[in-house]
């Protein structure tokens, strides 16, 4: 018979050798990251390789796996009839249907973004605004695009 203690002892060898395997599959993946930014609307997004981008002049769509956006600036204020929040240091709405999230970013007084996703699978996510810490991250990250 085998004892509790070793059934026990086996189970957490298992299990450690299996997350020390993930953990080191984790870290040995090198992503390429790009800046998308605009100096003059103060915001940026960190986008890493596994999205792919097609930029146009006041639009671009993402997509990852099975997931895709298409983050828009857009002339105008955030929909009253969404409810409002705080997203990322944005103020933003946000309202989710079945697979779609829809998320607005206020930029000023006169301009939003909107970000209409697509979330099919659990990642990779959609791809969020920065605000605070632009700067910090074009200098974190070497290779960047201006947008809109």
């Amino acid at each position: 018979k085998l004892k509790t203690s070793t059934i026990v002892g086996v189970l957490i060898s298992i299990v450690t050798v299996v997350i020390t395997i993930v953990a080191i599959q984790a870290f040995k993946v090198k992503r390429e990251f790009v800046v998308l930014f605009n100096n003059h609307l103060n915001f940026c997004f960190l986008v890493d390789d596994r999205y792919t981008l097609e930029i146009k002049d006041t639009e671009f769509t993402y997509v990852g796996g099975k997931n895709s956006g298409v983050i828009k600036l857009v002339k105008g204020g955030i929909d009253p009839k969404i409810k409002r929040q705080k997203l990322n240091g944005f103020v933003g709405a946000y309202k989710k249907e079945k697979n779609l999230r829809y998320f607005e970013y206020k930029l000023n007084e006169n301009y939003i973004l909107t970000d209409s996703f697509i979330h099919a699978e659990k990642s990779p996510v959609n791809l969020v605004p920065y605000r605070e810490d632009c700067s910090k991250i074009k200098n974190n990250f070497k290779k960047h695009n201006e947008i809109f």
